[in-house]
């Protein structure tokens, strides 16, 4: 218990940096003409990103969540926006022009509960090319015991966005390294995985489906 309520501590502090109306946020760095809806999963054509033209969104019934871009549907997410009711922060960077989203675009994600007693296990993930395993424990820990390329980190508690929980982690021994900040994502439309993993480090952007290690 002692070990994910120091990660739920550590989570919420990012959380409330990232998402809350505290005066001391950074100003936003992006600018969206169109919100995506509040309390919805979506998919939508996206226009004035060099990440690409095709978005998803998760956002709270609070309208605090996140939007990621990618290429094209099916490819891994060049950018990630945190949004909230006061700000928009983009990783990598921010943009000079407008972003817009195509309201007939829209489509939902068929998002579904996601809880620690479902996940615990160990998984598989490719970044960059390389695959590397990981452990997620009952207490919500997260390590890596075998691969060269290191995760550790734990999950937090969700957050009020449908299918997702918030994971923070540093990156050792990998393609990307250092700190990094997101969510697990489950939906039906991302089956066989047996989840999502997006998260941003502040420079650059993780996007994987993780297959669950069933070998008895």
């Amino acid at each position: 218990m002692k070990s994910i309520f120091s990660w739920a501590v550590l989570l919420a502090s990012v959380l409330l940096t990232a998402c809350s109306g505290d005066s001391s946020l950074p100003a936003s760095n992006a600018t969206l003409t169109t919100k995506p809806g509040v309390g919805l999963a979506s998919s939508f054509s996206v226009s004035g990103d060099p990440a690409g033209n095709f978005g998803e969104s998760f956002v709270g019934p609070d309208g605090n969540g996140f939007i990621v871009v990618s290429p094209t549907d099916n490819q891994p997410a060049q950018a990630l926006y945190r949004i909230s009711n006061e700000t928009t922060q983009r990783v990598p960077g921010g943009l000079s022009s407008p972003v817009s989203f195509d309201a007939t675009s829209t489509a939902p994600i068929q998002t579904t509960p996601i809880t620690l007693a479902q996940i615990v296990g160990t998984y598989t993930i490719v970044i960059d090319g390389v695959p590397t395993d990981f452990q997620i424990a009952h207490d919500g820990t997260v390590s890596t015991p075998t691969s060269a390329c290191k995760l550790r980190g734990g999950l937090g508690v969700p957050t009020g966005i449908v299918g997702t929980v918030p994971f923070a982690f540093t990156m050792s021994g990998c393609t990307k390294s250092g700190a990094f900040n997101g969510y697990l994502i489950s939906a039906t439309d991302y089956k066989p995985s047996s989840f999502r993993l997006v998260a941003e480090n502040g420079t650059s952007i993780i996007d994987a489906f993780a297959y669950k290690d069933v070998t008895p």
